[in-house]
């Protein structure tokens, strides 16, 4: 496993980590961006399920309420 590791390239022109670097801060900015409209969707989703939950709560509080 070592053996193939030994052909390492470090290029001496250091402008030729800018295209790597570029694409590298595309994808954790990417990443940033899905993170937080996840968060933000499921945020959303909970005030949903916390709003049904209490509505359904409400609706049978109601019905027991209710006496024949």
């Amino acid at each position: 496993m070592l053996i193939y590791m030994l052909p390492l390239y470090f290029p001496d022109d250091k402008r030729e980590y800018i295209p790597a670097v570029a694409i590298t801060l595309l994808f954790v900015l990417g990443a940033v961006i899905a993170f937080l409209l996840l968060r933000r969707h499921s945020k959303r989703e909970e005030k949903r399920t916390e709003f049904l939950y209490r509505q359904k709560q409400n609706i049978h509080y109601n019905e027991n309420d209710k006496s024949p």
